[in-house]
């Protein structure tokens, strides 16, 4: 990866979003510097606390490439484990804990060591669905009733979304 690249990024995803977030700031700088450097100062923490967790991540997501071995991936969660292995990706992904940051280098890594891509899907929304490490969030900001119902509508969306990506992909 050269220094172009690490600056302004590899894909034009990536470059996109690096010049919204530059554009933003220079506008933000010309309407309110104080508010800017303020915002600049924020992020600069927040990324610093962020990088020992994304680092962590990276480490388990490699780890997992380099010891498990890519057959047994994919015969848990790869084209031959069939629709099992679709739910079970699903379900994998909704007890991994963290953010994109943490669980997306492990689903990556899943993918490449040979999970399906209907079985990587299901995982993707697994996590987004049932994110079983949120539970104490829900409970503690909204209440009890709505995680309840959350799982109750969450868990059909899931199987339902499993069959589909399993029938599709």
């Amino acid at each position: 990866m050269s220094i172009i690249d690490l600056i302004f990024g590899r894909t034009w995803g990536q470059r996109a979003v690096i010049m919204f977030a530059v554009a933003l700031y220079l506008y933000l700088y010309i309407r309110s510097p104080t508010v800017a450097l303020k915002s600049f100062t924020d992020t600069r923490h927040m990324f610093v606390s962020l990088l020992t967790l994304i680092f962590a991540a990276m480490l388990i997501a490699n780890a997992i490439g380099n010891m498990i071995e890519p057959e047994a991936i994919s015969g848990v969660l790869g084209e031959a484990a069939g629709l099992r292995g679709v739910f079970m990706g699903g379900f994998i992904g909704g007890v991994l804990p963290g953010g994109p940051y943490a669980t997306y280098p492990i689903i990556s890594e899943l993918y490449r060591e040979g999970a399906s891509l209907a079985a990587i899907i299901s995982m993707v929304i697994g996590w987004s669905i049932l994110g079983i490490s949120r539970i104490p969030y829900g409970i503690t900001f909204l209440n009890s009733e709505i995680v309840a119902l959350r799982y109750i509508f969450g868990v059909p969306a899931l199987l339902v979304v499993c069959v589909l990506s399993y029938l599709l992909l």
